[in-house]
């Protein structure tokens, strides 16, 4: 599972807005560099899976799920 959290526009309340299933054994994932997407690696799964970033909740939308090689255990975005 991936959390989803809010902070409050001071940074001084951190609120739970959700879950989301992912891949098993989540072990790395991080966000574009646009902020619309996120990479969440499964190390026991051997894929990894892409989410939308949606709405100011930042709930996540299933955009695709790809085998990726045993063990994946980092997610690096690079810009092009």
């Amino acid at each position: 599972l991936i959390t989803v959290f809010s902070v409050s526009e001071d940074g001084s309340v951190l609120s739970k807005e959700g879950f989301q299933p992912t891949e098993t054994q989540p072990r790395g994932f991080n966000v574009d560099h646009s902020g619309k997407y996120l990479i969440a690696a499964g190390q026991k799964s051997h894929h990894i899976s892409v989410y939308e970033i949606v709405g100011e909740q930042g709930l996540l939308h299933e955009k695709g799920r790809y085998a990726v090689g045993q063990g994946p255990m980092w997610v690096v975005v690079n810009a092009h």
